[in-house]
């Protein structure tokens, strides 16, 4: 009687747990997997992406010019040639060392009296305005300003007034073909070219 009451017991016990454990866990893990799935999506859309790495700024390097351009202001000859006035534009091209600043390096040998007297007679920026010096020369927005320093020779009229601006306005042209404007500044004062007539 005792041993078939303890089995009864031990089977009844038994029983209900396995159908407990048998319909309970499917169900439980089913919700875990469709909890995890739905927060993976949410946090995936909602969360901010990852900025992209910051690449460093492309850097440009002029290119070295070991040559360039003088304008002098004479006649040799050519019917066809570009006229300034009264003067014809005579391009030389003359060497000088590697520069990344050709209109620096234009204006610095135009300026000097012992390069281009032996490349071109008449020289009018050394001959007659040797009064005038170079000190910089900028190119913003295709405008070339030229900076002198020094004081103004008296200019002897029609065909002299314009010999400045024309030599300067010339070369910069010539080394910086893209430039629209060329303006000229004597001790910081925009010049202007004079009106009258001469020779």
């Amino acid at each position: 009687m005792s041993s078939y009451m303890n089995e009864s017991i031990i089977i009844g016990s038994e029983v209900p747990a396995r159908r407990g454990g048998g319909s309970g866990w499917p169900l439980v893990l089913a919700l875990l997997l469709a909890g995890g799935i739905a927060w993976y999506l949410f946090s995936s859309e909602s969360s901010p992406s990852s900025p992209l790495p910051t690449l460093p700024a492309a850097t440009t390097t002029a290119p070295l010019r070991s040559s360039v351009k003088l304008v002098f202001l004479g006649n040799d000859g050519d019917p066809n040639g570009k006229r300034f006035g009264c003067d014809e534009v005579v391009i030389v091209e003359v060497p000088v060392p590697p520069t990344p600043a050709p209109l620096d390096a234009a204006f610095v040998a135009l300026f000097s009296e012992a390069t281009t007297t032996e490349i071109w007679p008449g020289n009018y920026v050394v001959e007659s305005q040797a009064t005038l010096a170079f000190d910089r020369v900028t190119y913003v927005d295709t405008v070339a300003s030229v900076y002198l320093t020094g004081s103004l020779s008296p200019l002897g009229g029609e065909c002299d007034n314009p010999r400045l601006q024309g030599q300067i306005e010339e070369t910069a042209k010539a080394n910086a073909p893209a430039a629209t404007k060329v303006q000229i500044y004597i001790n910081g004062e925009a010049y202007e070219v004079p009106s009258g007539k001469g020779e």
